[in-house]
């Protein structure tokens, strides 16, 4: 597991569930909104989370900016496949 940096509420140091659980969560719940279900706010919150987690990982940090603020104004799903390569990626690190 990352190390929190946001303001999950863990302090500096503590474990979270990190990248992995916000980009997921984001996933599953953009996945319900197309089925009509009104989630899209959760989502782009766990997706800014994800972005704020990621910052020392510039290229994830963007990946997951663009994302977010693609869905915000177009409506366009993110690529949620690169997205998790991009997490597995910084996991490694």
């Amino acid at each position: 597991m990352e190390t929190c940096t946001s303001g999950s509420g863990l302090g500096p140091g503590r474990q979270c569930p990190g990248l992995h659980h916000h980009v997921g969560a984001a996933w599953v719940l953009l996945t319900e909104a197309r089925g009509g279900y009104a989630h899209q706010l959760l989502a782009i919150g766990h997706l800014h989370e994800a972005e704020d987690e990621s910052q020392e990982w510039p290229e994830l940090h963007e990946a997951i900016h663009d994302a977010r603020k693609a869905y915000q104004s177009t409506g366009q799903m993110p690529e949620f496949d690169l997205l998790s390569l991009l997490v597995e990626r910084a996991r490694r690190t």
